[in-house]
């Protein structure tokens, strides 16, 4: 055979090989997309794990990290804030210490274990206009 017969032959078995890689990646990529996963039971109590809590501030305490909450029927809340806690006022963040008795907020928490006097830990507080 001569030296461009065997090029050819060389060129043709790298192009076949190219081919079939290419097939098998495009086979594997099928393979791995999945259809979106339905929510699980974890998933969807997770979503679930906040409440939210409308009232006036009673008291600050930004060395204890402790917010005190009254709500419009009179129930007491005692809020834990912590450096997660995002603390804002018409998109503003704010720190603890500028948390002022008197004002109405909004506090998205953590749930509780429901007793009495418990502090709950606040996710979130938003101070209304």
């Amino acid at each position: 055979m001569t030296k461009r017969t065997w090029l050819y032959r060389g060129l043709g078995g790298l192009l076949l090989v190219a081919a079939v890689v290419i097939v098998q990646g495009c086979g594997e990529q099928q393979q791995t997309a999945k259809a979106p996963e339905a929510p699980t039971e974890a998933t969807e109590t997770t979503a679930l794990a906040t409440s939210l809590v409308s009232g006036e501030i009673l008291s600050v305490n930004p060395t204890a990290n402790i917010v005190e909450v009254q709500d419009a029927s009179g129930a007491k809340w005692v809020f834990g804030v912590d450096p997660a806690t995002t603390i804002t006022e018409n998109g503003k963040t704010l720190h603890l210490a500028e948390l002022t008795q008197g004002r109405t907020v909004d506090v998205l928490h953590a749930p509780g274990s429901g007793q009495a006097g418990e502090t709950l830990m606040a996710k979130a507080i938003a101070v209304k206009p």
